[in-house]
């Protein structure tokens, strides 16, 4: 009774009740029967919403109500996508802004956003093509792939920056390549690892996510070295060629247009005046300029370094008590939108069927002789059984009991199975047409193929207790001497709360481990490598921790943001670690600094592009959406905060040292001149010898079998020397101007000569350099 009526009371001997429940059970067995089952339900649907009543309030749900309502929620939330297309646009047109008309990269900018865009199209359309089931959570994919393409469009840019404005086109892609391909490498194939450890996942919708998600990642970063290189080129000689970034028309500087002004107006001036930049940083903007010159340091400042640390702490200890709380599960009035009829249902349920939760079935899945006393008393035992566990209430929907009670009533008895079966197929049933559906006879009637029996939950609010009377009905079942199973269709539900917690600590951990393989092909240094991981480890408990206290649960849509999380986090350790291990100075903290100055632009703009890329879901009102926006903004926040603050001031106190070797860098050349046929613009490397004074050269050779080759043509006006103890501090920087050179032995692997220099401040001390030049 309590089942079907709702919020009961009695008055004056009268039942009154503010609630009546209906049920349909449509069969889903077979293919053909779920067909029509799914048919019945569309117009079923169709037919209510166009229902009303001045009397009666309805509300009404379907076994795939929550399917349909996310999939509208999540097709009405699509329309942000091209409001987030249009932010990514401007603000890398802002960010890039810098210059004048001919040196801007406003337009190049746009070529990168359309490379991200081509990538999502083929991603979707490949493996849609190959017959891959598209999910409602790959709706969010477009977001997170467009932002992690302006990241690696900013990385080349960046590299791009760095380059000698005066050396040729070929020659600064060469190096831009070079050298911001190997981020981009590091970045893409972290990424890639994450999706891939997901793809393993059982659920459904986090393997195919990621599947759509990783391939969407590998066009992404074959079109932005591809695609976005091919206009990088073209922009290098638009540039190089002093055309306007608009109608590619030759233009003259500003100056010079200023001089002749009586043959330009003002606005031809403001408008259409641009040179090729002299110097590196003429085309920086703003967003470029301002955090490479103020962020390291101040970072590096003693007390700025003491807050990083105590502020560490205090994040570590926040983190590990909010993950400790963290709950597991997905609240149906958070994914279900408040306007939804679904929404609705679930509140007149709530409200009207206090306490009472979910229909179990036992189930007894082979024939049983069920006129048999040991099976009579089995069944009564496991009912009672999981009555007193404290998870149900203490009746049960029994057609076994009902029917013997119905024979003890009626005088009735039977003296073999097939008597029992008769009298329980033509008297009782027809009867009792409310358990028709719970006994399935065999095609001869001569035994029970299946029965079931049930018993109604509690309804509880917590997903652990929910979980735990799913386990302890299976339990209970599967010590019964009987072959039974216990079955609800909210099982779907709760079977992710049992596992999800140690799915995501072992896809977790998993990623990590697959992270650390990368990062020892890029960072080969075990101090290096620790400090990584101790930053991987901290932002995944601080994603734990502060999910909690931003009210999210750990559910198949975060473990998907959480497996992100890991890859994020390289992307942006990885970055500084292998900045500081280039980096060059007389201690760690020039080393920082240097990182700092290198890799802090490229991470704060892609950062914040990846916010913008996710911005517009905040606003969204489905749940996957809001979900997956918090997530993010947590993982690009904590990613930021460690590799820009926490990362640096912990590579300043225990950062690995450099190797002791003296290491020589041309600081004046002629503009292609040849020393002997050899190159001098490249980095020269000198092992054997040391002329700083602490260490100065004493070795001799024996050079009898070498062809001497003397010339007077100095390629190098000048060398720095520059000397790294075992410790990887400078001890000896000096500046030592070349007076002669003689080759004395070609090779394939290089030219050795001997140089002697002078000290260009002390012009009384001269030094005989051994070099190689590779």
């Amino acid at each position: 009774m309590s089942d079907v009526l709702g919020h009961i009371s009695f008055d004056n001997h009268y039942l009154r009740a503010k609630a009546f429940r209906l049920r349909f059970n449509l069969a889903h067995d077979i293919q053909s029967t779920r067909r029509y089952a799914q048919s019945w339900e569309r117009q079923f649907l169709r037919a209510v919403k166009e229902y009303s009543s001045l009397h009666l309030d309805i509300s009404y749900a379907v076994s795939g109500s929550l399917d349909i309502e996310l999939a509208d929620d999540l097709a009405s939330d699509t329309k942000f996508f091209s409001l987030t297309i249009i932010i990514m646009a401007m603000y890398a047109s802002f960010v890039t802004s810098g210059g004048d008309w001919v040196s801007t990269r406003m337009l190049l900018a746009q070529a990168g956003v359309v490379a991200a865009l081509l990538a999502i199209m083929a991603s979707f359309g490949l493996l849609c093509m190959c017959g891959l089931v598209f999910v409602d959570i790959c709706g969010v994919m477009p977001f997170l792939v467009l932002g992690k393409g302006l990241d690696d469009m900013f990385i080349l840019l960046s590299g791009w920056r760095r380059t000698d404005v005066h050396a040729s086109i070929e020659d600064r892609i060469a190096e831009t390549f070079r050298t911001s391909a190997i981020s981009m490498t590091i970045t893409s194939l972290t990424d890639l690892l994450a999706f891939c450890i997901g793809a393993t996942s059982p659920f459904l919708s986090v393997k195919n996510f990621c599947v759509f998600a990783g391939v969407a990642v590998f066009f992404c970063y074959l079109n932005q070295l591809t695609f976005f290189g091919g206009f990088l080129v073209l922009h290098a000689r638009r540039v190089y060629s002093s055309r306007h970034c608009m109608t590619c028309r030759v233009v003259s500087d500003r100056d010079n247009m200023e001089i002749n002004h009586r043959l330009f107006s003002k606005a031809d001036v403001l408008c259409c005046s641009g040179s090729i930049p002299k110097e590196k940083g003429e085309e920086d903007s703003v967003c470029e300029k301002i955090p490479s010159s103020f962020l390291p340091k101040f970072l590096m400042s003693t007390p700025m370094k003491f807050f990083v640390m105590g502020l560490f702490i205090v994040y570590i200890v926040m983190s590990t008590w909010g993950a400790s709380e963290i709950k597991t599960g997905v609240k149906f009035k958070n994914v279900v939108p408040e306007k939804s009829y679904f929404s609705q249902y679930i509140q007149h349920q709530r409200m009207y069927y206090v306490g009472r939760g979910q229909p179990v079935m036992f189930v007894i899945t082979e024939p049983t002789d069920y006129s048999s006393e040991k099976t009579q008393l089995e069944v009564q035992r496991i009912l009672a059984l999981a009555m007193s566990s404290g998870y149900v209430f203490p009746d049960s929907i029994s057609w076994l009991s009902t029917y013997l009670e119905y024979a003890n009533n009626n005088s009735v008895e039977w003296e073999s199975k097939q008597h029992f079966l008769e009298h329980l197929r033509n008297d009782f049933l027809p009867r009792y047409p409310e358990f028709q559906n719970d006994v399935i006879f065999s095609d001869d009637h001569t035994s029970v193929e299946a029965s079931r029996f049930y018993l109604t939950t509690k309804s509880f609010n917590d997903s652990d207790k929910e979980a735990n009377m799913m386990i302890s009905m299976r339990y209970i079942a599967s010590n019964s001497t009987l072959p039974m199973l216990a079955y609800s269709p909210q099982f779907i539900y709760f079977e992710h709360y049992v596992s999800i917690l140690k799915d995501t600590l072992l896809a977790v951990g998993v990623a990590i481990i697959g992270m650390l393989f990368i990062a020892l092909m890029f960072i080969p240094h075990p101090i290096a490598i620790t400090c990584v991981t101790l930053t991987m480890v901290t932002i995944v408990l601080g994603m734990f921790g502060f999910m909690n206290f931003w009210g999210l649960e750990l559910s198949v849509i975060t473990k998907v943001q959480i497996i992100l999380s890991v890859g994020f986090c390289v992307d942006f350790t990885i970055h500084t670690s292998h900045a500081f291990m280039a980096a060059t100075g007389k201690n760690r903290n020039e080393r920082v600094l240097c990182a700092m100055e290198a890799v802090g632009v490229p991470i704060m703009n892609g950062a914040f592009t990846s916010i913008l890329g996710i911005l517009m879901l905040a606003f969204a009102s489905s749940y996957v959406f809001k979900s997956f926006f918090k997530t993010m903004l947590l993982v690009i926040v904590l990613g930021v905060a460690h590799s820009l603050l926490f990362l640096p001031v912990m590579l300043s106190f225990i950062g690995p040292r450099r190797t002791a070797k003296p290491v020589f860098i041309p600081v004046h050349h002629s503009a292609r001149g040849i020393l002997g046929g050899v190159d001098p613009t490249v980095q020269h490397s000198f092992p054997e010898t040391d002329p700083c004074p602490s260490s100065p050269s004493t070795k001799e050779e024996d050079l009898s079998d070498i062809d001497h080759s003397p010339t007077k043509h100095h390629g190098l006006d000048e060398f720095e020397l520059i000397r790294i103890d075992s410790d990887g501090d400078e001890t000896c920087r000096k500046t030592l101007a070349p007076l002669s050179e003689e080759i004395v032995h070609r090779s394939p692997s290089g030219v050795r000569f001997k140089v002697m220099a002078q000290d260009s401040l002390d012009t009384a001390s001269f030094q005989s350099l051994d070099i190689m030049n590779t």
